[in-house]
């Protein structure tokens, strides 16, 4: 990806590749879905069509970032974890506490190595210094992934304990063929039985191909040399030691290629755990947010979420944030925009009158021109309050908007009976007649109407005086 002087800001690490002009907002590319119809996608915030800032994605072939797989073992918090686990293991008595130790000390280094993945599958290859030694989530995909394993080795045990039938060895090498298609999976969904899921393991190793093979090869490699090897506890406490880094080594750049497979295939996979990521970047920020302002630290997922085309999802977070930020501006424009999107008319009426008469209660004109302009490009919005009318007329009186003026006068009324201010609402339909549109007669008119009907004694003689300003016209 080409590398520009602005960055994405909704993630501000990544570099922008769009530009709305409407929302003068930028956007990287995981914020916008890849749209086939057009170059030119729409601004998940206004539908308008982005410009683009960038080339396309740019992500090298696997075999190209084979080295780095091979060098991850060297980055410092790796090779510590690696390192201290296997020299403990390595000392442990033989005896079960030793044994049990060893076990949970192979199973905290497991959980490294499903962080490891995750990391590399959101692009993060050589930045992987945040990786811990205990990880709640990654440690129960480990947990999972041994229980469901044990399980199904379980079940061919039960079929056929002493393995004489051809079908028993062949599930039992379709059990451990699956095991790196099971672990790509649960590093992207985190359940239970979408890890078993037959469908989704043979597409993702059709998907994925020979490199599927090759990480099958470099594991089970691994595994092989864990029972010849290390399960030999003759052996000195050196070599015990050097024969576990080796296992390690191979199962972490296993995992790591495993990561960098998702990476490179995100789209067909339907990649979400983008979306844990940033999360968990926002509740960091959260933590470390002293002044209170949370403003902007629901907008990512949000996003994301609509980029998905999970709008029910994303409306509950906007609503949530409405209800307890009142004067998050940002949220309310946001739901609103969706409610347009999603052709919610109901909704859309409802929390925008509620919005508009905020803005009108504390004085954001500009907020309010600038916002109904952009919802009109969206929608059809008629305020229901008259005051948010009055306010809405008097902001569009310009050359530039007193068409979208006319408009909402059209669609609030201005004859008699239309509704309560009728004839103030006539009264500037005359005035963009006469002062933009040069439509003397048409104003003429109008205010005549006005006078006639009008019962507002102050508004009765502004017609008349601007009655009398459109006879001087005319002269």
């Amino acid at each position: 990806m080409v590398a520009t002087n602005e960055n994405c800001k909704y993630h501000p690490t990544e570099n922008a590749c769009w530009h709305c002009s409407s929302c003068n907002v930028n956007f990287c590319d995981s914020c916008i879905p890849a749209n086939d119809d057009t170059y030119f996608p729409p601004c998940i915030l206004c539908r308008k069509g982005l410009r683009s800032l960038s080339v396309a994605i740019n992500i090298p072939s696997f075999w190209t970032q084979l080295s780095r797989f091979l060098l991850l073992f060297f980055q410092r918090q790796i090779l510590i974890s690696i390192l201290s686990v296997s020299l403990l293991t390595s000392l442990m008595p033989l005896n079960r506490f030793g044994q049990a130790t060893s076990a949970i000390l192979l199973l905290l280094l497991l959980s490294i190595y499903f962080k490891v993945l995750e990391e590399v599958a959101n692009g993060q290859l050589g930045k992987l210094s945040d990786v811990k030694w205990f990880d709640k989530e990654q440690f129960g995909a480990v947990f999972k992934l041994i229980i469901s394993s044990g399980l199904l080795f379980f079940l061919v045990n039960k079929i056929d304990p002493q393995l004489n039938s051809a079908f028993s060895y062949l599930l039992v090498a379709l059990i451990v063929f699956s095991i790196p298609a099971s672990c790509i999976i649960l590093s992207m969904e985190k359940t239970w039985f979408s890890q078993i899921n037959p469908v989704k393991i043979i597409y993702l190793i059709k998907l994925l191909g020979k490199n599927y093979i090759i990480i099958f090869l470099i594991l089970f490699s691994g595994f092989l040399y864990f029972f010849h090897f290390v399960l030999d506890f003759s052996q000195s406490e050196a070599l015990l030691f050097l024969n576990y880094t080796i296992v390690n080594y191979l199962f972490l750049v296993s995992f790591a290629m495993m990561g960098y497979l998702i990476f490179q295939h995100q789209f067909e996979l339907n990649y979400r755990a983008r979306r844990k990521r940033i999360s968990i970047e926002n509740k960091s920020a959260n933590e470390n947010n002293k002044s209170g302002d949370n403003s902007e630290q629901w907008q990512t997922e949000v996003d994301v979420y609509v980029q998905e085309g999970r709008f029910e999802d994303a409306i509950k977070i906007l609503l949530k944030v409405t209800k307890s930020h009142e004067f998050d501006y940002a949220a309310y424009e946001k739901l609103i925009l969706l409610y347009a999107f999603a052709d919610n008319q109901s909704h859309l009426e409802y929390i925008a009158n509620e919005y508009f008469s905020k803005l009108i209660e504390n004085n954001k004109r500009q907020q309010i021109l600038v916002f109904y302009k952009k919802l009109q490009s969206n929608a059809t919005f008629t305020p229901s309050e008259i005051e948010t009318v009055k306010e809405l007329v008097a902001l569009l009186h310009s050359r530039f908007d007193y068409g979208l003026a006319l408009e909402l006068l059209d669609r609030v009324g201005c004859k008699p009976n239309d509704n309560p201010q009728w004839d103030w609402m006539a009264l500037q339909k005359a005035k963009i007649n006469f002062e933009f549109l040069n439509e003397y007669s048409r104003a003429n008119d109008i205010v005549n109407t006005v006078l006639k009907r009008g019962m507002n004694q102050k508004l009765l003689s502004e017609a008349e005086a601007y009655l009398q300003l459109i006879a001087k016209s005319n002269e």
